[in-house]
């Protein structure tokens, strides 16, 4: 037989041990995952809560009209009900403090994102 068709067989064994390593490593990972996530999955089939992030005193105090920006975008004045004469009218994203999000249309920008806000209707009063 000439010598570029011959054929090498690798034994079974060393395949096994040439993937031994990443077969560890997936099991040791598939281990990490359950791990990491099966206290939670059986504390949720069990019906237990965790306790909350946000202790009972700090949660009241959260205010239900406070959010912050996280956009503001120009757009056509007649979108947001700015009289004709204004060449563009604005609409700021703010993302409450529940995490909805709300639309507020404006005449003017006077807000950026990161901006904390209070949320009266269709108008924006600044936070510190």
């Amino acid at each position: 037989m000439p010598e570029h068709e011959r054929f090498e067989f690798n034994p079974p064994s060393d395949t096994f041990w040439s993937n031994a390593a990443a077969v560890l490593f997936a099991l040791l990972a598939a281990t990490a995952i359950v791990v990491v996530n099966g206290t939670d999955l059986a504390a949720r089939e069990s019906g237990i809560r965790a306790p909350s992030a946000v202790p009972p005193s700090v949660a009241a105090e959260v205010c239900e009209n406070c959010g912050e920006v996280i956009g503001v975008y120009a757009t056509d004045p007649q979108l947001v009900g700015a009289p004709p004469t204004l060449e563009s009218g604005y609409v700021v994203e703010v993302q409450m403090a529940d995490g909805s999000f709300r639309l507020i249309k404006q005449f003017a920008p006077g807000f950026d994102p990161g901006n904390r806000v209070r949320v009266y209707g269709n108008a924006l009063i600044a936070q510190n």
